[in-house]
């Protein structure tokens, strides 16, 4: 008889895991978190100073080539940090939310 209890309550677990989903706010979080570390990567790596007046510059701010580098390097690491705040606050949203289903059961 308990052997039949504890199958049932397995099952019942199963169902309820398997039919909620996972929160929408963290796989927003993660896209956000994406695109983020999209936007690091490009403060990184798109840099284009030409040498003449008449050429397209891409993350330009000062004159200087090293100045410029520096101040894309601290961009890329404040788009990085944001990146992975966005991923721990899609963790945890994630661990709160199988907390609520085991708490449910």
């Amino acid at each position: 008889m308990e052997e039949n209890n504890d199958k049932v309550m397995l099952e019942e677990n199963e169902g309820v895991q398997g039919n909620e989903k996972t929160p929408e706010i963290s796989v927003i979080s993660f896209i956000v978190s994406a695109i983020l570390m999209g936007i690091g990567f490009y403060k990184m790596f798109a840099y284009s100073n030409p040498e003449s007046s008449f050429g397209t510059s891409q993350n330009v701010y000062v004159g200087g080539d090293a100045y410029n580098y520096i101040i894309n390097s601290n961009y890329a690491t404040a788009y990085f940090v944001l990146a992975g705040v966005f991923v721990l606050l899609g963790g945890i949203f994630i661990i709160k939310n199988e907390i609520a289903l085991l708490k449910k059961n």
